[in-house]
């Protein structure tokens, strides 16, 4: 069972456990840390505590409280770099895939009071023209995401369902939703867009039929 294991995982390691007290590292966490890192596990923290917001259950907010245990300043260059990330993660969850640096930079200094600059971007994260800021993962799905839509939109072996009358008819569907899917059968990319409960994925249900 899961008990057995988390037990037998604290029982084998039980320095290690010791060690992670002593830095402040809550033992909700032990386990969780040992099965990561296993015996290196407190040599990582101590080069970076904010190597923590790996931990499923630790954010920078939580890693933070550990790394102040630990006397990390609050101007150090790890500190910073973890902010950053952590806010612009905040800002991936609103939608957005890339913020401008200044709107970043204020979100971190109310988290941490301190300013940052482009010196502490972390090596996860890219800084475009315009001083704008995108986790380099985001931005190579976005390039894939391009790449794909041109490939489609000079494809010619799409076959539009509006040279298929048998097709066509939607009977069942609203008509701003008969609009969307006979735009969206008779082009090769089309976005469908509307509120919730206005019936997208309905649209793309029909669509799929």
């Amino acid at each position: 069972t899961r008990l057995y294991h988390q037990w037998t995982v604290l029982i084998s390691s039980v320095e290690l456990v010791k060690e992670l007290t002593d830095i402040g590292i809550p033992q909700a966490f032990h386990v969780k840390i040992i099965e990561k890192w296993g015996s290196g596990a407190k040599k990582i923290i101590e080069e970076d505590p904010y190597n923590l917001i790996q931990i499923v259950g630790i954010g920078f907010i939580r890693a933070d409280q550990i790394a102040q245990t630990m006397k990390v300043a609050l101007d150090d260059p790890r500190r910073l770099s973890a902010a950053i990330g952590h806010c612009l993660e905040i800002q991936e969850g609103r939608g957005h895939t890339w913020t401008p640096a200044q709107e970043l930079f204020m979100d971190v200094y109310k988290l941490t009071r301190v300013a940052p600059t482009l010196q502490n971007i972390p090596s996860s994260v890219e800084c475009l023209s315009g001083n704008r800021l995108i986790r380099k993962i985001l931005k190579s799905a976005e390039e894939r995401i391009v790449s794909g839509i041109m490939r489609l939109s000079t494809s010619t072996s799409y076959r539009p369902v509006s040279n298929r009358p048998d097709l066509t008819d939607f009977s069942d569907l609203l008509e701003q939703q008969k609009q969307a899917v006979n735009v969206a059968a008779s082009h090769p990319i089309s976005i469908i867009t509307g509120s919730p409960g206005t019936g997208k994925t309905f649209c793309i249900k029909k669509l799929l039929e």
